[in-house]
């Protein structure tokens, strides 16, 4: 029938767009993802360690003065 038929293509198109869809978040968004996700835990731990030097040196747990940090950005 007619009916079975559209049905028929119409599913065949579906799991064709579900696997296009996967296909693309896969090879684009899960990269770019983790590529941002990775820079800016970065930042956050080297700012966290900053922070934690700092107030080490002002509550006299340690005598050395903390390194000072340079958040420069990048060239490309």
């Amino acid at each position: 029938m007619i009916t079975s038929d559209i049905k028929h293509d119409l599913s065949q198109k579906f799991y064709l767009y579900v696997l296009i869809i996967a296909i693309f978040l896969l090879v684009v968004v899960v990269p770019l993802y983790y590529l941002f996700y990775h820079k800016i835990t970065g930042n956050i731990h080297a700012l966290n360690k900053g922070l934690k030097d700092f107030f080490a040196f002002v509550n006299h747990k340690n005598q050395e003065a903390p390194q000072a940090m340079f958040c420069a950005p990048k060239t490309s």
